[in-house]
């Protein structure tokens, strides 16, 4: 809600900022058009402000139950209350601030904790969910032992292949080498063997799922 204070000419008037209550004169057209146009410039834009756990709290509120981060306040054209995130090519969440993109769930990860990791993964592998009991910190080696089926699968159970003799071969990829883990007339004996590689070798009980 715009609140005039004075009129100054046919086409501006002056206002006071909903936010600051500083007093600012902009074109009344323009600022009931506008979204954000009943705060000042220094409140409706993120300019001057350094991107960390207090300005994301200021403008914006995180839904942990939810996933979804809200705008708190009005800011760039974004009234309040719109829930914030496009998604990419990558398939994940994003969103512009200070004219540069970023990845909601890291976005997510500053809000809650104050710090941004090296990596933020999704523990049940969609990109989409960033419920804050779906997010975890890891390292680039934690998060591959956290990835989803591959799509080159052919007996549809990571780190198990069919051979053209109709046995069943078990490896398993650590820190970028492959190690054998051997061969099994019966499929459950492979998935077995490779169970038990993901458990010695500390990947996630959900990796390849």
């Amino acid at each position: 809600m715009l609140n005039p204070v004075q009129k100054i000419s046919k086409t501006h008037s002056k206002f006071k900022c909903n936010e600051c209550s500083d007093e600012y004169i902009t074109n009344h057209y323009d600022a009931k058009k506008s979204p954000v146009g009943h705060l000042c410039s220094k409140c409706k834009s993120y300019d001057g402000y350094e991107l960390n756990q207090a300005f994301l709290q200021k403008f914006f509120l995180y839904e942990p139950n939810t996933g979804k981060l809200i705008t708190r306040l009005p800011a760039q054209n974004r009234p309040k209350g719109i829930i914030v995130g496009s998604k990419g090519s990558h398939g994940y969440l994003m969103t512009g601030i200070q004219g540069k993109n970023y990845l909601i769930h890291r976005l997510i990860w500053l809000y809650m904790t104050g710090s941004l990791p090296e990596q933020v993964d999704h523990i049940d592998h969609d990109r989409l969910n960033n419920k804050w009991d779906n997010l975890r910190e890891v390292n680039s080696i934690d998060n591959v032992r956290n990835t989803g089926l591959s799509k080159n699968s052919t007996t549809k159970i990571n780190g198990v292949s069919q051979r053209k003799d109709g046995s069943y071969r078990a490896y398993i990829m650590v820190n970028r080498k492959q190690i054998h883990l051997g061969v099994f007339s019966d499929l459950g004996d492979a998935i077995q063997a490779r169970k038990d590689a993901d458990i010695k070798y500390g990947f996630h009980s959900n990796h390849g799922n």
